[in-house]
């Protein structure tokens, strides 16, 4: 007697950062995989704050970032997450977005945002680019630089770093980079 054995399997994916953030249509999708994937990486809920800013965020952004590889919280060295990082065939742009709206500089490295003390964005930025460009293995194919989105500020400024207010000021700036096709983005 013959008997058929079932040989489909099921696979679990399990998601972690960093995590592809334009592989969804709509932001709901993106939002709940990005709620995952922090779950599984550091084995605890994003706080609320951190939910509101990708909620926020993501829909307007995943219509600017169409047609590039995009990820978002990209780890650096396990300690610090690049918000999100694009992609083109020889470039990555490393985009920190900030919602702080009341900005004070302390120092040179360190500012109050909202009655608390953080490193000054553009400085984070600078070193996400550097790490990226000379401590990652992408580095030897991508030149990173990065920009910082102040969507709730227009009073910071600095010469330390290329920052953006607006959605549509973010949309001109990634418009400079050319979107990946064929073998870019496989190698990608």
């Amino acid at each position: 007697m013959e008997q058929k054995i079932n040989m489909e399997k099921t696979i679990n994916i399990i998601l972690s950062l960093p995590t592809l953030l334009n592989q969804h249509g709509n932001p709901d999708g993106a939002v709940q995989d990005l709620v995952e994937a922090y779950r599984n990486y550091f084995n605890e809920y994003p706080e609320p704050s951190q939910l509101s800013v990708w909620k926020f965020i993501t829909g307007d952004f995943i219509k600017i970032v169409d047609g590039f590889p995009t990820f978002a919280e990209f780890p650096i060295f396990n300690l610090e997450r690049a918000d999100y990082v694009i992609v083109d065939s020889t470039d990555a742009l490393i985009i920190e977005a900030k919602g702080w709206k009341n900005l004070e500089i302390i120092d040179n490295r360190i500012v109050k945002a909202d009655g608390k003390l953080h490193l000054d964005p553009c400085y984070q930025l600078n070193n996400y680019v550097f790490k990226f460009n000379y401590f990652h293995s992408s580095g030897l194919k991508l030149k990173y630089s990065g920009i910082l989105f102040l969507y709730n500020n227009r009073s910071y400024s600095s010469d330390d770093c290329q920052i953006v207010h607006t959605f549509d000021e973010l949309k001109s700036y990634i418009e400079k980079f050319r979107k990946p096709e064929g073998q870019d983005i496989v190698e990608i």
